[in-house]
């Protein structure tokens, strides 16, 4: 990382205010066209309450890092690595990352949630979700496409009107969640069973089952 990346990220870390982040990356060449644009390095950040809106992150890797209580509405992730990580809100607290797009990331042992993490419209393309965590996760009309998810679990999960098009789900867990006009248009399940039979009755295009 070069020291003007470095320097201008030490300055992000701590700053919370949307518009004074927008003001920080503008005086350091990283905005476009009024949004945040952070590139092509590693972040481990322990954020709190900080106004992520409108954030563009490009192939930067979140390892280990926790964004509690944070609103990240509309930021887009393209080809960004989450290990072990946090997308969370407090149980009293809400906070929106409505209409976030992730594109092309790998998570590993990523959790979002609880319910009053608003992540209704949320978009996952051509992810792959390994031990991933959305129990109680608030998601109606949010969007897996051509995704694979591995030992992910939903439970208890607002999932209606979502869509899990041509993803790949291995042992995925949507235990006591009621799955409510979901679209699984050539989606493929593998071992599915592990948590008891899955009632897809309410679905759509669920009948590719390995």
């Amino acid at each position: 990382m070069d020291k003007k990346k470095r320097k201008f990220l030490s300055k992000w870390s701590a700053l919370s205010d949307r518009q004074e982040i927008l003001h920080l990356a503008r005086a350091h060449g990283f905005e476009r066209d009024g949004k945040v644009v952070i590139e092509n390095c590693s972040i481990t950040t322990q954020r709190e309450e900080v106004d992520l809106s409108g954030h563009i992150f490009k192939n930067v890797s979140f390892g280990h890092s926790r964004f509690v209580n944070c609103n990240g509405e509309g930021s887009v992730f393209d080809s960004c690595k989450f290990s072990g990580s946090w997308i969370a809100a407090e149980k009293e607290i809400k906070c929106s990352w409505a209409g976030a797009q992730f594109a092309n990331c790998e998570f590993e042992s990523t959790s979002f949630g609880p319910r009053t993490l608003i992540l209704e419209g949320t978009s996952f393309s051509r992810c792959k979700l390994v031990e991933c965590n959305f129990r109680t996760g608030n998601l109606p009309k949010s969007e897996f496409l051509d995704c694979h998810l591995d030992y992910t679990t939903f439970r208890q999960a607002i999932l209606d009107e979502s869509s899990f098009e041509g993803s790949t789900l291995n042992k995925v867990s949507f235990e006591k969640t009621e799955l409510i006009n979901i679209d699984f248009t050539n989606a493929i399940f593998i071992n599915m069973d592990f948590w008891g039979p899955l009632d897809l009755s309410k679905c759509k295009g669920a009948n590719k089952t390995r």
